[in-house]
């Protein structure tokens, strides 16, 4: 189906990155798994090098003198603080990924569940802008470590089982990640985070019926949900209910506003069968 190249653009403006597959046998679990699997090693300490060396040497000193007083500080308080300091000095950069790393780094000596949720929630949110590659496996990667620690203090943290999940998916752990949302679902069955990861991974291994059962559980909790709305339309054109697709369509533009979104969305509406 044509349209399949429109429906990422998208995804990707409006929602963040997805994969939608055309109809398949079920190989796109296979597909992104082996995609995270051969995606070669990034290390943190190469992100920062080349970061540094696109900011002047004023600004390259004072991070360098940030990065040695946490080396040289004996107070746990101290060394957080200056992790703060150097994730908002990344963050007012444009740099997201190591503003979060070190937003991390403070959220792992205060060793609290709600500070590394945060953080991984930080790296989840933006590797969705993020092509697959070794980028993509970093953050993925990071934001686990983050949340295995914050498990290991909160186990029974739905909220927490639902970010490792996510973040076992975009390692390449696919099946592993669906078996932990199908459990949070089964012992919560009104688990609207992990309803609706379930339904995007239904869409992109083109199980479609499984999508909308799951979306249409989280329409059901949250009618003004734009995000599962959007992905009902696409698993109801996919499986050609026409109407219903055009319906969730219109619905989603009523609630995104924003006139770009609403031409991608009549586009994919008038190339429709």
């Amino acid at each position: 189906m044509c349209i399949l190249a429109g429906i990422a653009i998208v995804l990707l403006y409006a929602f963040g990155e997805t994969r939608v597959p055309p109809k398949n046998n079920g190989q796109a679990g296979t597909m992104m798994a082996s995609s995270a699997q051969q995606a070669p090693a990034i290390s943190t300490d190469s992100l920062i090098r080349e970061a540094k060396q696109m900011l002047p040497t004023s600004l390259q000193l004072r991070i360098a003198e940030m990065e040695n007083s946490v080396v040289r500080g004996d107070v746990k308080q101290q060394q957080i603080q200056v992790y703060r300091q150097l994730a908002h000095l990344w963050d007012s950069l444009k740099q997201p990924d190591l503003a979060a790393y070190y937003f991390g780094k403070a959220a792992q000596l205060q060793a609290h569940p709600q500070s590394l949720q945060f953080a991984a929630g930080l790296f989840l949110n933006h590797l969705q802008q993020t092509a697959q590659g070794p980028l993509h496996l970093w953050e993925a990667q990071q934001a686990d470590t983050l949340i295995q620690q914050a498990l290991s203090l909160d186990p029974h943290n739905d909220t927490l089982l639902v970010m490792q999940a996510q973040a076992m998916v975009e390692m390449g752990e696919v099946m592993q990640g669906v078996q932990q949302l199908l459990s949070v679902v089964k012992r919560d069955s009104n688990n609207v985070p992990a309803h609706l990861l379930l339904g995007r991974l239904s869409i992109n291994s083109g199980q479609y019926d499984k999508a909308i059962d799951h979306l249409q559980k989280v329409a059901l909790l949250q009618p003004q949900n734009a995000e599962a709305l959007y992905y009902l339309a696409v698993a109801y054109r996919e499986t050609g209910h026409r109407q219903e697709a055009i319906r969730y369509f219109q619905q989603c533009k009523a609630l995104i506003r924003d006139p770009d979104f609403d031409k991608e969305i009549d586009s994919l509406i008038q190339t429709m069968p």
